[in-house]
């Protein structure tokens, strides 16, 4: 199902944490050198600019393309537009087949467009000609496309397209079920984001889906964003006015509105309480960002202040915090310290075996089921051998 190979997907991952080390200075030059002769890799990754040049390239060459498909078929009347979608949805994607195949391409801007506009165009050939539950079947079917594409070219940004559309695809079905629909909707996408945090974080810890751990990273992030908006005050009354025509003012309030405002503003503390207890940076960092997000919420149904001070009131305020917490944690303190080095945990216990590795010539065994040093993989639905 995956397009790139095992062995130049895990031989990426090896040159990476070895980049990420000799920046940190906890290998040698000599030592780097060797890791990158011994686990060469034929995807190719270019730098942002590269990948920007291309990217843009690439995007003329579509709507080049488009056009002058559209030149020889004129597409007429929504059949036609079907017609034209699906088969330029096809043509972008059979180029991208291809081109991944022949240059291995791999994040570096004309797979990334070429991925995008495939999904784009065949979910649009769904949009074109109205029809009942278009919007839950446009929805339905991006989240499979997404998905598939996700799974086949280990694209994050499909990762996060797939879950945007099973959560709209969720909400909107659920919907149709009317008014009490309507009221539990936010408790509803609440689950919803829970349920799918807890699955990509027992994947993300799968060792068989090694390559697939960033992918679900990335949807946790987006899932402990949508945790905390679907039930943020200003999210449901916003929403609710629009979709659901209540036409409220800036001072009415909606129902349950005091339950939403304990959770706008228990949420992101709790996200920071648990993140320091799990020592989960992730959730840390989000519960960070969300508190701002909830002062800024408050600050649209209440103003106190003008919001000039309240931003340089904020930004100050978090800067003072981080100086003192940086210089707090210089020295270790509760499990945690400030430090430079951005290689620990497991990934450091694989730099150390895969150090072994260049050192010795011999192979070691990593706690984590892959083996570094002899060409073995472990994980990912690879073979014996290399």
């Amino acid at each position: 199902m995956r397009i790139y190979s095992n062995v130049d997907l895990y031989n990426k991952y090896v040159q990476e944490q070895a980049s990420e080390a000799f920046l940190d200075k906890n290998i040698s030059a000599e030592a780097y050198k060797n890791i990158l002769e011994r686990y060469q890799s034929r995807l190719y990754t270019p730098n942002y600019f590269i990948r920007i040049a291309l990217g843009a390239l690439t995007l003329v060459a579509i709507i080049f393309s488009g056009l002058l498909l559209g030149l020889i078929f004129q597409p007429s009347g929504s059949g036609g537009l079907i017609g034209f979608f699906f088969s330029f949805s096809v043509i972008n994607y059979a180029a991208l087949e291809l081109l991944v195949r022949k240059n291995h391409y791999y994040n570096a801007g004309v797979d990334n467009l070429l991925l995008f506009f495939s999904a784009a165009f065949i979910v649009g050939t769904f949009m074109v000609k109205e029809y009942p539950y278009q919007n839950v079947a446009v929805s339905g079917v991006a989240m499979v496309v997404c998905v598939l594409l996700s799974v086949r070219f280990v694209d994050a940004f499909m990762s996060l397209l797939g879950y945007m559309a099973l959560f709209v695809f969720v909400f909107l079905l659920y919907l149709k079920f009317g008014n009490i629909a309507k009221a539990t909707a936010p408790f509803l996408m609440m689950i919803v984001s829970a349920v799918v945090y807890i699955l990509m974080k027992s994947l993300a810890q799968n060792e068989k889906l090694l390559f697939y751990r960033y992918c679900c990273k990335c949807i946790m992030l987006l899932t402990l964003i949508t945790f905390y908006a679907s039930v943020n005050y200003f999210t449901v009354k916003e929403l609710s006015n629009e979709m659901f025509n209540l036409h409220l003012s800036l001072k009415d309030t909606i129902p349950l509105g005091w339950l939403f405002w304990i959770f706008t503003f228990v949420i992101p503390p709790a996200y920071i309480v648990y993140g320091i207890t799990k020592k989960d940076i992730m959730l840390l960092r989000t519960g960070i960002v969300l508190i701002v997000v909830t002062v800024f919420t408050y600050r649209y149904y209440h103003a106190i202040v003008p919001v000039e001070i309240v931003m340089l009131a904020g930004g100050s305020l978090l800067i003072l915090l981080s100086y003192l917490l940086i210089n707090y944690l210089k020295i270790s303190r509760y499990g945690f310290r400030f430090d430079k080095n951005k290689t620990a945990g497991k990934e450091r216990i694989d730099l150390e075996a895969l150090i072994i590795a260049q050192v010795t010539g011999k192979k070691p065994i990593a706690d984590r089921g892959v083996e570094f040093g002899g060409g073995s993989f472990g994980s990912g639905g690879a073979g014996e051998r290399y």
